[in-house]
């Protein structure tokens, strides 16, 4: 188990811990810093250490910024803030990696961009890439790990399509393979004789192109 150190508030802050307590507790050992009471009276598990405090007191975040903290998530609604924190943890520890949520990389300090340990997350990117894949006709590409490059895809079948009702088989896939189907919320794994039906979602491997 790894060490996480996560500085957050608001309600961005707030849906990423619940999202943790409800299915990754287990993963890593928690250490959660917070002044935000929505935040710090949500039930937390033994895999959570909770600390109360304005996370811009550098005296009382330095003993937090140890060897043993594998990453620092930085999730706060106030930029300024945000940033100042950052600068904190950086003046501490040169290296440790550190992942921010922000609006946009407009809105971060140029010398934190320049840090080739710092990660951002774009809240405006990610909705905006979301609501893309809502339309019709346009494959999600699977993000978060392999090359983000569409490599991973999924594909809706809409009803009149042509690839409705034909067998997976029946499909030329050179470079390419249908691996899978999501399916009224269950994931088939497909064999040649697989009939794709409208409403399904093939999961696609292989060349984006």
């Amino acid at each position: 188990m790894k060490q996480v150190l996560i500085i957050a508030d608001g309600k961005i802050g707030k849906i990423f811990i619940e999202s943790l307590l409800e299915k990754y507790f287990s993963n890593n050992y928690y250490i959660v810093i917070s002044n935000d009471a929505e935040i710090t009276s949500l039930k937390f598990s033994s895999s959570f250490k909770i600390y109360n405090f304005d996370p811009l007191a550098s005296s009382r975040l330095k003993p937090l910024i140890v060897d043993s903290v594998y990453a620092v998530f930085v999730i706060m609604q106030n930029k300024d803030e945000r940033d100042g924190v950052c600068s904190i943890i950086r003046s501490i520890n040169k290296d440790i990696p550190i992942i921010i949520s922000c609006e946009s990389k407009s809105q971060v300090k140029q010398d934190l961009l320049d840090d080739p340990n710092l990660n951002t997350v774009s809240t405006s990117f990610i909705t905006a890439r979301t609501l893309i894949g809502k339309i019709p006709n346009i494959p999600n590409i699977a993000r978060g790990f392999g090359l983000n490059k569409g490599e991973i895809m999924q594909i809706n079948i809409p009803f009149g399509s042509a690839y409705s009702y034909i067998s997976v088989g029946s499909i030329q896939q050179r470079g390419w393979r249908i691996v899978g189907i999501y399916r009224k919320n269950s994931f088939l794994i497909t064999k040649k004789t697989t009939i794709i039906q409208p409403n399904d979602s093939l999961l696609v491997i292989g060349d984006p192109m």
